[in-house]
């Protein structure tokens, strides 16, 4: 998503995905017969499924009128676990990192940053009604990263977070006995 000039000195990081995105989907439209498209799909997982979100109007936009577009992101809507202590706070100060860092909230939907900080525009749930291409959001209940992340108490360590965050598996079997139990 980002699109910086600079580059960082300390880490050589070049902040540029904007500029590939639409390198690669104009190399596509060119070169691959992308332009004579009559159907087209962007999909993305975990990131990649939030970029999809983000870029889902932006992809379609690159291509012929008469294809249809659609979109997929497999969990890339990030949760804000409200009813979590803890969860909502790391989650909005992570994205507000990401959105400062990678100079992102220029290129945020418009309708999203009128009316909310940027951070929070990379919650789905702010940006989706927006969206006018149609897209298909996808997530898993046991996100590994968002359970981790987002989810778990300030001290993942608790008697039975352990092994939710760190064993996942082991989680889920356990979450299917007690339900048959």
């Amino acid at each position: 998503m980002a699109d910086v000039e600079a580059v960082n000195l300390e880490t050589n990081l070049h902040l540029r995905g904007r500029r590939i995105f639409t390198s690669v989907i104009e190399e596509l439209m060119s070169t691959q017969g992308m332009s004579n498209a009559e159907n087209a799909l962007l999909i993305g997982n975990s990131a990649g499924g939030l970029a999809t979100i983000l870029n889902c109007d932006r992809f379609h936009s690159f291509l012929p009128g008469a294809c249809r577009v659609k979109c997929i992101s497999d969990s890339g809507f990030f949760i804000r676990a409200e009813h979590l202590r803890g969860a909502q706070d790391n989650a909005i100060a992570n994205f507000r990192k990401v959105v400062l860092f990678h100079e992102l909230a220029q290129f945020l939907p418009e309708s999203c940053t009128q009316r909310l900080a940027p951070e929070l525009c990379f919650f789905p749930e702010n940006v989706v009604n927006d969206i006018r291409t149609p897209l298909f959001l996808l997530n898993s209940d046991f996100d590994k990263y968002q359970i981790f992340n987002y989810v778990a108490p300030n001290s993942p360590n608790e008697v039975g977070w352990k092994n939710c965050t760190t064993e996942l598996a082991s989680f889920q079997v356990a979450q299917k006995i007690n339900n048959i139990s």
